[in-house]
């Protein structure tokens, strides 16, 4: 616990919007993120329809109804939205295959219309008819699109139109809680929404043994209680004990392999995990015992 009084601390998010994640794909789950700000030790208030005009070392400068105000502040923490890389703006692409964002225009293959060898995919590129946001998992289904359609073009067939099916989205809401919209049919919240989200991000991970690292990481921050829970007020009790007890079970089960492992063959265990941490991890579990 970091100590001191939560009562003496008040959080404000400003918001340009009359509403949170207005137009966004997490836009579904804006009640359920507006109940998570509300649920928190320091509950956080939303200023909305409110315009940043200027950040200074007291505070923040902005407009409401027209009128200028100031939110005093010692801390603030500005977060924005993205924009394509600017290389694209140095790309000999005419300005009607640009849109305002300066994403190029692709075809549905995701190929530029005007050189053909060259695809876009991600937040830099959108296809007029078939528009999708700029998330991962859009992005990570184009990349094998364009590989697929690279290795076509190398030996003679044709090329194929880009598939993107939407799984859902993920929200995570603070330390082990989040929000799985899966299939944009089914929401799943708090410590089983986090989890989802955690496992999603292992299965994209490039190999098996970073999977394994980032799976005890987190099951050991879970065992060592490396993080402070996610409320302390009196309402709050934490995590669940069913999920609490299935984390702690994971955690020994997976961490137990390479303990074993590594007292029987210490050599053989040095060369081959020392590439991915486990060893430096295991030996600060031991040293914390």
């Amino acid at each position: 616990m970091m100590g001191g009084d939560y009562e003496e601390i008040r959080i404000v998010l400003v918001n340009r919007s009359n509403e949170i994640l207005k137009g966004d794909i997490n836009s579904r789950l804006r009640q359920t993120a507006q109940k998570s700000l509300r649920d928190r030790t320091v509950a956080v208030e939303l200023l909305l329809d409110a315009a940043v005009t200027g950040i200074t070392p007291t505070g923040v400068g902005y407009t409401k109804n027209d009128r200028s105000e100031f939110l005093n502040a010692m801390t603030v923490a500005w977060t924005g939205g993205t924009e394509p890389h600017p290389l694209l703006k140095t790309l000999p692409v005419a300005p009607e295959n640009r849109n305002k964002r300066g994403q190029l225009q692709v075809t549905s293959t995701l190929q530029l219309p005007e050189f053909s060898e060259v695809f876009v995919g991600g937040d830099c590129s959108y296809v007029s008819d078939a528009p999708q946001p700029p998330t991962a998992q859009v992005a990570y289904q184009q990349g094998k699109a364009i590989a697929y359609n690279l290795k076509a073009m190398a030996v003679g067939r044709s090329t194929m139109p880009a598939q993107v099916n939407l799984r859902g989205t993920l929200m995570k809401l603070g330390i082990d809680e989040g929000v799985a919209n899966v299939f944009d049919r089914v929401e799943l919240k708090g410590e089983l929404g986090h989890l989802i989200r955690q496992a999603t991000y292992l299965e994209l991970l490039p190999k098996p043994v970073y999977n394994f690292k980032a799976t005890a990481e987190w099951f050991t921050d879970e065992l060592l209680q490396r993080h402070q829970p996610r409320s302390i007020h009196p309402k709050h009790n934490g995590k669940t004990p069913l999920l609490a007890g299935m984390s702690a079970t994971f955690a020994s089960v997976l961490i137990a392999i390479p303990l074993i492992w590594r007292a029987a063959q210490p050599e053989q265990f040095k060369q081959q995990m020392t590439d991915t941490g486990i060893p430096t991890l295991l030996d600060r579990m031991v040293e914390k015992k």
